[in-house]
């Protein structure tokens, strides 16, 4: 037989009752916060978009839109938009372009908030501030659409020609075309 460990050289593993859930496990009904629950970046890059929103709520929205680094805000935003709740996702990217005027992301803050309005203002301050950013493309498309939707037809028409010019095979060059009526 072999010699059992004494009770004082070991401490006892703590049981746990059987029917209890291991950690991370779902009880089905809602636990309290604590501080090991994910922060609501964390849930942002899971994109469990409605969860980050609701613990970001918790924090302050407004709070936190004077506080983080602007990617965060970037984000943020993101996760307001995709859990429904778009006057705080403008209202996070307004801050952002108001704190870090002149940034890559105060300028992607700027086709994000024409993706929210469908404004053209907004696709036309990326463009003014992003000739040839990563988005660049997709401004001048998205412009062509807000400015037709908008009835600017001389101003759809003028965008549709830099467009083509600048983009002949772009996703929006067929769009453009029928502006033009070519």
């Amino acid at each position: 037989a072999s010699p059992q460990p004494s009770a004082a050289s070991e401490p006892a593993a703590p049981k746990l009752p059987q029917d209890a859930p291991e950690a991370g496990a779902s009880s089905g009904t809602p636990a309290s916060p604590t501080p090991s629950a994910p922060s609501w970046e964390e849930l942002i890059r899971r994109g469990k978009y409605a969860q980050a929103y609701e613990e970001a709520a918790r924090h302050g929205v407004a709070l936190l839109a004077d506080s983080r680094p602007s990617g965060a805000l970037l984000s943020l935003a993101e996760a307001c938009r995709f859990s429904g709740h778009g006057s705080e996702a403008t209202q996070v990217l307004e801050r952002l372009r108001a704190r870090f005027p002149g940034s890559d992301d105060a300028a992607t803050a700027a086709f994000q908030l024409g993706r929210l309005g469908g404004s053209a203002k907004w696709f036309r301050q990326y463009l003014q501030e992003r000739p040839n950013g990563s988005l660049a493309r997709e401004a001048s498309g998205r412009l062509l659409e807000a400015l037709d939707h908008s009835g600017d037809k001389a101003a759809a028409r003028q965008a549709a020609e830099a467009y083509l010019a600048r983009y002949p095979g772009g996703p929006h060059a067929a769009f453009a075309r029928q502006l033009l009526g070519k």
